[in-house]
């Protein structure tokens, strides 16, 4: 039994892993793609913005940090055709993104970005992975927003725990680039 616990233990830290790595790939995709799109003066400026961190030393390494009682903010910030967007990027196996893999202060800074300009936009950017292919969708989050409440709230219908990718390129974009550089989509 002990044995047992440690092998699913060992398999979930994994899985973490493998998530983070693609996490951090999607996030590197995106830089690549938001820097192809200011080279093209498509749009105007872009940043990926990183939660304000310490540097310490961990096992005799340099190691960086969260400040305590700090959270990040989304993961990019884009400017572009009189909008000033802020995504966050999330990259799930499948077809859905569970709504827990949007944390709660991440939903209250894409909230408040948004709340805080008529001209500022907020959104998640998804990678979903269907059929062997990567399928990425821009989301305003205006529009997901209240669902994504519902669920935090235990309010949600049942099966409404998460956004499908069928829902997603209905209410989003997929040609993101071009919706993010104010491009008629």
């Amino acid at each position: 039994m002990i044995r047992a616990r440690h092998i699913q233990a060992a398999s979930r830290k994994q899985g973490g892993h493998d998530a983070q790595a693609a996490g951090d790939s999607f996030e590197e995709w995106i830089a690549g793609g938001l820097l192809r799109l200011q080279n093209r003066g498509r749009i105007g400026s872009w940043a990926k913005q990183y939660p304000p961190m310490r540097a310490t030393k961990i096992a005799g390494r340099l190691a960086f940090v969260l400040l305590d009682g700090f959270t990040g903010p989304p993961d990019f910030a884009v400017s572009a055709a009189g909008l000033n967007w802020a995504f966050d990027a999330k990259s799930t196996a499948g077809a859905r993104l569970p709504w827990s893999a949007v944390k709660p202060h991440q939903a209250e800074d894409l909230s408040a970005w948004q709340a805080e300009a008529p001209h500022h936009r907020a959104a998640l950017l998804v990678r979903f992975h269907v059929d062997g292919e990567r399928v990425e969708v821009l989301v305003p989050w205006a529009v997901v927003e209240s669902r994504w409440r519902a669920w935090a709230s235990g309010e949600a219908a049942r099966g409404d725990a998460s956004l499908h990718v069928d829902e997603a390129l209905r209410v989003g974009w997929a040609k993101w680039g071009a919706a993010l550089a104010g491009e008629k989509v």
